[in-house]
């Protein structure tokens, strides 16, 4: 039984049951986010092979830049079977599709599509919702508000269109729910077993059907375990599940494993151990793995985390070496509103083809805050446009997605050794409250200062509570930023009490207090540069 209110759960922190997944991770996506994703990605598709239908407004639709002869050949090969696909023969999905969003503006690419080929609006609006469209989501009344808006699409261009014989292929897994096995047989009770998590799994779940099936199911009619509608409900996850998509895009859920409930952790432990700490990395490498044709085309739009994160350095190299990655749009934080507004945002067009040309990507990353209303139309300014062949991420180590970054630095990496090859790179401490124990030099007993300290024993052997501290500061080039001292008193027992009570605090690396250093800024408006301490400073983290 569902609590008919949530207010206890705090929603940040607290594992999501499953019957709160949907709300803890829908989110809208800007429209022109959405017309990047499909433009790039569906009208890619038919463009390559057909060329752009030439009442299509795709202002989203990055143009090919020119290639090397080789990658024109390699090309060629792709586009060649895109120019054999007919519009009734592309399948795109959305399987995370909440109300419709991605799936409305789709049909709309897809109704040019068929119009520059010389079909009706109204044979191709019945056409689009049994042949092209697909979706699912875990959420019954996100499944609803989809059906309707996909069904209002469709009207818009065929007004007779709400008959039976016209139904989009959507499906929700929340309606297959409650079903009792025990009271079914044969092959139906085997098919329904699979769904007893499918509303804590969603699309990351795969479905066989047994042999045999059909027969079984065109001669149920009532169970006690099973209602027909629940039975057709499943039929139609497993035929949307079953069959690869020439285009598959969605904006997928953001949870982060440490909310995951027990059954969905399990699960992504077990099938996605590379993906498990983020679900939505782990639906975007089920939909490689499992729901993208040959040459066909994924797009996601999630936070930036997997192109640099440790966390998730296996998914990239597994990635980056065996698909190509057509474009990129970083757009940095303040994309969505709301509290996930400040999180990091970048969308993505990943062919299933073996990398074979560079990347055209756009940084919109400084268009934040009181300049948040720029991104979009910076999306359209040169200068924020970038090209990057992916095989130079692996020269950096853990290959991030540095897409740009110069020829020069990557040659940098590339030819000389790493800096932890002839140093140590360490944090230092975080003292949880630096108004109790951080001073400026001058304000404390100039006695009580110990000055030059080689070791943690000198520094307690001295009997003096404050120490000189490097706590980084503003933008100042090779020496400087050194008024500060902390209280390291008997070996800093007063700030290790502190930290071991308090979140966020953290003493490290304590065999390196006292020790000559390099040392930079973490936060500055200036460049990078390095700075020279002396003997005798401890450091903060």
């Amino acid at each position: 039984m569902q609590p008919a209110s949530a207010s206890n759960l705090r929603m940040s922190k607290d594992k999501i049951p499953k019957y709160l997944i949907s709300a803890a991770t829908t989110i809208y996506t800007p429209d022109w986010a959405v017309r990047y994703m499909v433009e790039n990605s569906l009208g890619r598709l038919w463009a390559e092979g057909h060329g752009k239908p030439a009442d299509a407004d795709w202002k989203y639709y990055l143009e090919e830049a020119e290639q090397e002869d080789s990658v024109k050949a390699e090309l060629a090969k792709i586009r060649e079977e895109y120019r054999n696909i007919q519009p009734e023969q592309i399948k795109v999905i959305d399987p995370c599709m909440g109300s419709g969003h991605i799936l409305v503006y789709a049909f709309d690419v897809l109704m040019q599509i068929y119009v520059s080929c010389g079909w009706s609006e109204r044979d191709a609006a019945k056409s689009i919702l049994r042949h092209n469209l697909y979706g699912l989501d875990i959420d019954r009344r996100a499944y609803q508000l989809a059906y309707f808006a996909v069904m209002m699409k469709a009207r818009q261009y065929n007004r007779r269109i709400l008959d039976a014989e016209n139904q989009p292929n959507l499906a929700n897994f929340a309606d297959v729910m409650g079903v009792d096995t025990t009271m079914l047989e044969g092959k139906i009770k085997k098919f329904a077993e699979q769904f007893a998590y499918a509303d804590t799994y969603g699309s990351l779940m795969t479905v066989t059907a047994p042999v045999g099936l059909d027969e079984e199911v065109s001669e149920f009619n009532v169970s006690f375990g099973m209602s027909r509608k629940q039975l057709d409900m499943m039929l139609r996850i497993y035929r949307n599940l079953s069959q690869k998509y020439d285009v598959v895009v969605t904006n997928p859920p953001y949870l982060g494993s440490s909310r995951f409930a027990p059954a969905l952790a399990d699960y992504v432990n077990t099938n996605y151990p590379s993906e498990k700490s983020d679900l939505s990395m782990a639906m975007f490498r089920h939909c490689v793995d499992h729901l993208v044709t040959k040459n066909g085309l994924v797009t996601f739009i999630t936070t930036s985390s997997w192109f640099f994160l440790s966390s998730f350095e296996k998914l990239r190299k597994y990635i980056l070496s065996g698909y190509q990655m057509d474009s990129i749009v970083d757009y940095g934080t303040e994309l969505f509103d709301g509290k996930v507004g400040h999180n990091p945002i970048v969308s993505w067009v990943l062919r299933n083809h073996k990398p074979c040309k560079p990347i055209t990507a756009i940084r919109l990353v400084d268009y934040c805050y009181a300049r948040r209303d720029e991104k979009e139309p910076e999306f359209f300014n040169e200068r924020n446009r970038y090209t990057a062949k992916q095989e130079n991420f692996s020269k950096i180590p853990g290959m991030p997605v540095a897409y740009w970054v110069s020829k020069s630095v990557f040659d940098i990496f590339a030819n000389f050794p790493a800096l932890r090859s002839f140093c140590d790179v360490k944090n230092g401490m975080s003292t949880t409250d630096n108004n109790r124990f951080v001073r400026q030099w001058y304000e404390c007993v100039y006695s009580s200062i110990g000055y030059s300290c080689k070791s943690a024993k000198e520094a307690l052997d001295s009997q003096k509570k404050w120490f000189p501290y490097n706590k980084g500061g503003e933008y100042r080039k090779y020496y400087g930023n050194i008024g500060l001292v902390v209280n390291w008193e008997n070996d800093g027992a007063e700030i290790k009490k502190a930290a071991e009570g308090a979140s966020g605090g953290r003493i490290v690396s304590q065999e390196f207090y006292f020790m000559r250093s390099l040392s930079w800024s973490k936060v500055t408006s200036g460049s990078f540069v390095l700075r020279l301490f002396p003997d005798g400073f401890l450091y903060c983290y």
